[in-house]
């Protein structure tokens, strides 16, 4: 993860992890000076985390934030019920009556000693207010894992939590969809630019590209690339590394 607005390098960064699982690399990232949140919506992989990184995991719930959720609105004003919406529920609450966004109470589990958090929760429910704002995004199996109808919420998730100047270091893979269905899904530099490139206005830069098809054996291609946000009245940025494998 590059420095970028005057960070220095090796500066300690707050860092989102997001489907995290049991992934080594938060403790990495933690040993590095980083203050790491993962997020994932299975609590067993949490529990195995904590065993296998030698984590002492501390537990409590927090109300869920009202605010708007990605792509998703808190709040949608209606006098009177019309329609189920998914991920909503009718009522009348302190916004007036109308469709509320359904969200649950979010479960963290933290090791406050090793600077490493985990957040119970569906990514595509959160908030700011929910998990705070990010300098850096760790994406390694996250966007390929999700449905292509979920990709540009969960990327407009991504970009509501990160802090101008912020990062995303993103790996994807890149094969013939039609010889292997997802997950993981491929994601192609196209598909990448599409969704970060476009209303988000991220510039895309590609960090690498590697030949791994004797390391895979699957006709697949991987792609690492870094997303950066610049300042809100400049233009964001995003590079990108790869790798192809058969």
């Amino acid at each position: 993860m590059r420095p970028t607005d005057g960070q220095k390098p090796g500066a300690a960064a707050r860092v989102l992890v997001p489907l995290c699982g049991k992934t080594v690399d938060m403790p990495y990232l933690a040993q590095k000076g980083h203050e790491v949140v993962g997020v994932d919506g299975v609590e067993a992989a949490v529990w195995q985390l904590q065993r296998d990184s030698w984590l002492k995991f501390e537990t409590f719930q927090a109300e869920p934030s009202a605010e708007s959720s990605g792509r998703r609105p808190g709040f949608i004003p209606a006098p009177t019920f019309e329609k189920r919406r998914s991920g909503y529920v009718f009522k009348t609450d302190t916004l007036g009556t109308g469709y509320y966004l359904d969200k649950k109470a979010v479960k963290w589990f933290r090791d406050t000693r090793k600077r490493i958090s985990v957040v119970v929760s569906d990514f595509l429910f959160l908030a700011p207010g929910d998990i705070g704002m990010f300098d850096r995004v760790w994406d390694r199996g996250a966007l390929v894992a999700l449905r292509p109808e979920d990709r540009e919420e969960y990327v407009s998730t991504c970009d509501s939590v990160l802090e101008p100047g912020g990062k995303i270091l993103l790996a994807t893979l890149v094969y013939d969809q039609n010889a292997k269905k997802g997950p993981p899904y491929s994601i192609p530099l196209a598909e990448v630019q599409r969704l970060y490139g476009g209303k988000l206005g991220y510039a895309i830069e590609t960090l690498s590209s590697v030949d791994a098809r004797e390391e895979y054996q699957t006709k697949r291609f991987k792609n690492l690339a870094q997303l950066t946000q610049k300042t809100k009245n400049e233009k964001r940025g995003i590079n990108q590394h790869s790798e192809e494998g058969c």
